[in-house]
């Protein structure tokens, strides 16, 4: 009886050695799996990697571009992506706050279907390709442009302007890229009184468009004003801009985008300033969104101000 328990105690032993041996080897299977260096090459913390020459790696042209995009893009209203999102809502306040936007979005998407009448018929810009495309854009050039011609300009003299519009030039829309170069010249050899410079820039804006025959032939940052200053006043002019989109009449926008640049030629200022301080590799107090101060505008537009960059399931606007 005594030889028995030997051989089951033996064959106990043996059992859990055999137990363990295949944990063992499970275990050296896992850390050979999170091995990160495995069929790395050898010395490869050694190796280093330049970014590529590219606006994309870039700050300063990622800020450029974002200011330019935070003010010249203007999404259209649409109630799709606000029924959706109420629908699929469950706290009572966040429907109220939700069917209070839908109301307001309905409110408004006249006035903002009619500025895209305004910005193809009478602004002159390109249609749109594609229906979801539901945005008014200023300042890039066209997505469907896959070979964009520029116009040839003579070098900035000053290196740090050309290189930053060089780094930029081929997401602009090629008027832009020339009235933007056309700046950045008048104000080479400026900068101890650069501000005075970009108000002189502005008052040659403000007679330029004072003496216009045609609309479309406004310079692009004074028609994205126009634009921003129509979204701002809401429904204010609805019956007016339907009346004028429906009797195709030129004269009279003409007359009111004239009045609406005199009035408010201070913003074109700030927006220049801004643009060439960024330019000039200032962050803007790491703040590139437009901070003017707003005047007797509807209080509607505060829809467009809140929504329009949100990426969520609260998002009721489609982009390109």
């Amino acid at each position: 009886m005594k030889i028995k328990k030997e051989n089951k105690k033996k064959s106990s032993t043996y059992s859990e050695r055999t137990h363990q041996n295949m944990k063992n080897k499970k275990q050296q299977a896992k850390e050979k799996l999170k091995n990160t260096d495995l069929g790395k090459p050898r010395n490869l913390k050694n190796i280093s990697f330049e970014k590529p020459n590219i606006w994309a790696t870039k700050e300063g042209a990622i800020r450029i571009l974002t200011f330019l995009m935070n003010q010249g893009r203007h999404f259209l209203l649409h109630p799709a992506g606000a029924k959706k999102s109420i629908i699929n809502e469950e706290n009572e306040q966040n429907i109220k706050e939700k069917q209070d936007l839908l109301n307001q979005i309905n409110k408004l998407k006249p006035l903002y279907d009619l500025l895209e009448n305004i910005h193809q018929t009478f602004l002159g810009f390109p249609q749109k390709q594609k229906k979801k495309e539901r945005l008014i854009v200023f300042f890039f050039r066209n997505n469907c442009d896959i070979e964009p011609h520029y116009d040839k300009v003579s070098p900035l003299e000053n290196l740090h302007f050309q290189q930053n519009l060089e780094e930029i030039k081929f997401q602009l829309d090629n008027v832009f890229y020339r009235e933007l170069s056309d700046i950045l010249k008048q104000l080479e050899g400026n900068e101890l009184n650069i501000q005075d410079q970009i108000k002189l820039i502005t008052q040659d804006l403000v007679n330029q468009t004072n003496n216009l025959d045609e609309i479309s032939l406004a310079n692009t940052i004074v028609k994205n004003l126009f634009i921003q200053l129509l979204i701002e006043q809401g429904n204010h002019n609805l019956q007016l801009l339907e009346m004028i989109v429906e009797k195709q009449n030129k004269t009279l926008l003409l007359q009111i985008f004239k009045e609406f640049i005199n009035q408010n030629s201070f913003r074109i200022t700030k927006f220049i300033t801004e643009l060439v301080q960024l330019i000039q590799g200032d962050d803007l107090n790491n703040s590139i969104e437009c901070t003017f101060q707003q005047t007797n505008y509807d209080e509607n537009c505060i829809i467009q101000q809140n929504w329009q960059y949100l990426e969520n399931e609260n998002s009721v606007y489609l982009s390109d």
